[in-house]
């Protein structure tokens, strides 16, 4: 009987121990799943977010792009608008019914014309952007105000008229350092922007210069005409503008010139075409 129980004995502390091993098994395999779960789980979000995240940036950087570049193209042309109010000239000017007269003392300045309408144009362009308000769908509260503060605030763009075209450089480009609150921190780059483009303006500065010197060759061809205004007219017909209609009046011994935009202008939040006056003597 002793034997008997002692081989029982035996038996029972094989199983409990056979138990416990069971258990502890179960166990492990229990933490090893659950931390396979979490690291599965950590790479799916971070393989979702990260991809949206750059999508977000690319869309903010495109709203952004947008917004300067219809900055541009209204600043450009309130800058002509007022630009056509009072044509900057050089010599000594004499006006006749509040009209200047055009002559040999007195004519447009290219340069002057220039540099007016780069001053101009970039105040009004910096103070469209310092209007931009950034988008970004971030949950990091500094991210819309950082990217806001790289296109307002960073006043360094140069520009340069070339014929019609307005080059518009920046010389810093626009970057967007990825933060560090992304799911995978050890992820890092920068999504950088080159802002810079080109702007068609409805006219180019230079025709301005173009229009005086054929009504000048006008009115000094045709002075001695039977129709003075009709063959004015006919030899400025030879200049072939495709962005300016001309409107004569005969007055005293003047030819008041008035030329007009083909292409309507936004101004003070309304289109309309701009226009300038001149005169010519006849005598």
């Amino acid at each position: 009987m002793k034997t008997n129980k002692m081989r029982i004995n035996k038996r029972s502390k094989k199983a409990v121990t056979f138990a416990i091993g069971i258990i502890l098994v179960a166990i492990a395999v229990t933490i090893f799943a659950f931390y396979a779960a979490l690291t599965t789980s950590s790479h799916r979000k971070n393989d979702i977010e990260t991809p949206l995240f750059l999508l977000n940036v690319q869309n903010e950087a495109k709203e952004a792009m947008f917004y300067t570049q219809e900055s541009a193209k209204y600043a450009s042309q309130q800058t002509l608008f007022e630009l056509l109010k009072g044509v900057p000239t050089k010599g000594n000017c004499k006006f006749f019914n509040s009209v200047i007269i055009w002559n040999n003392n007195c004519q447009p300045d290219i340069s002057k014309i220039k540099n007016k309408f780069l001053q101009t144009f970039e105040a009004r362009f910096y103070s469209y952007l310092g209007k931009y308000k950034s988008t970004f769908p971030s949950p990091d509260k500094q991210t819309p105000e950082l990217y806001s503060k790289v296109i307002n605030q960073d006043k360094d763009y140069t520009f340069n008229i070339n014929k019609n075209k307005l080059e518009i450089n920046k010389k810093n480009i626009l970057s967007y350092i990825f933060p560090q609150g992304m799911a995978n921190p050890s992820i890092t780059g920068t999504y950088e922007v080159d802002p810079s483009f080109a702007l068609e303006l409805p006219f180019g500065l230079n025709e301005i210069i173009d229009i005086y010197k054929a009504s000048k060759n006008a009115v000094k061809d045709c002075k001695s005409a039977k129709e003075v205004e009709k063959c004015v007219k006919d030899e400025l017909d030879k200049l072939k503008s495709e962005n300016f209609d001309f409107g004569l009046a005969e007055k005293s011994n003047y030819l008041i010139f008035k030329a007009t935009t083909k292409k309507r202008l936004f101004f003070d939040s309304v289109y309309g075409r701009a226009s300038f006056s001149y005169a010519f003597s006849l005598a």
